[in-house]
Parts: C-alpha cells; structure tokens; sequence
C-alpha cells in the first residue's frame, strides 16, 4: 500500500485523545472540506452548557484516499476558531502563548509525537477542551470550527457546529 506522508494534525496537552469514530449530533451550517486523502469534520459533545462547564469539539479525521495516512501529532497543523454573538471571545493566555502573541513567552510544546495510521476508509477522532483556548463565561450561541493542514501543506476547513454557553439558574 501507498503511504501518504507528511499527513500532520496535532496533539496539545489538552487534547483527549479518541480511537474510534464518535458519531455525534452537532449542527453543521457549511460544508466540510477534503483533500485528497483527509476529510474534516467537528461536533460538539454537548450542545449546551452552563457558564464555568467545560465544552468539548470533537474533530474527526476521515481517510478518504487508498493509501494509508498518517498523523503525526504536530501542534502547529490545527487552528481553533470560536466565534459567538459579540465576535470571537477572548483567548486563554494558554491559547495566545500556543500561537505565539508578540509580548508573550511563547508556550514550548515538548509532547512527544504519536504517529497514528489512518487505513483506508477509517477515522480517528481528536477532542479539544474549548475552555482551555477561549473565555466561555458570556452566556450567548457560539460557533466553533477547525482547521487541519493536509499532507500537501494545505488548510482543511471542518464544518461549523453550534453550543451555547447558558447563565446559571438563580
């Protein structure tokens, strides 16, 4: 079998790593793009939440080619995006570390990579923890989608998927 190298998505400290394919009921408002190998996707594992819970996105990764892919766990090959009704919410100092924000120390990602093989016809899932990257603590509707750069350097675009952060009851 053909191996496509070079095929990296990445691993943060916050990154829950999942095996199998989650199927999960996430509203999708645009299309998921494709390579010719990968194909994108995100979900939400809850719709709603309360302020100060955690919220989770799930990015599968579909092999859609005939050659084995592989991920290689490279921190720099995602890019979050959360928009909500006042625009993007602030970022985490966490968050603006990992991407480098002039002023800051950058964060230093020393995870070792895990090199994972995507067989033909199969997917693997990734879970970010939204809390870590952004401030939820503004009650309102979100959106949230990834990016994830392909073998030949190119971004992938996930669908987008809708949550709301909901005030605490009184």
């Amino acid at each position: 079998m053909t191996r496509i190298r070079g095929l990296a998505f990445s691993v943060t400290m916050i990154v829950v790593i999942a095996s199998n394919c989650i199927t999960l009921g996430a509203q999708a408002t645009s299309s998921v793009s494709q390579s010719s190998s990968i194909s994108v996707s995100v979900a939400m594992e809850s719709n709603r939440a309360l302020v100060g819970q955690e919220f989770k996105a799930n990015l599968t990764m579909k092999n859609i080619g005939s050659g084995i892919a592989v991920e290689t766990g490279d921190p720099r090959n995602y890019r979050l995006h959360v928009r909500g009704e006042a625009g993007e919410p602030p970022k985490t100092l966490w968050h603006r570390r990992l991407l480098g924000e002039p002023g800051l120390s950058p964060l230093e990602v020393t995870l070792p990579a895990f090199p994972r093989d995507i067989l033909p016809g199969k997917s693997i899932d990734r879970t970010f923890l939204l809390t870590a990257f952004y401030d939820l603590s503004v009650p309102g509707k979100y959106l949230v989608y990834l990016e994830a750069r392909d073998e030949s350097g190119d971004w992938l675009h996930t669908n987008t998927a809708t949550f709301e952060v909901q005030a605490p009851p009184r």
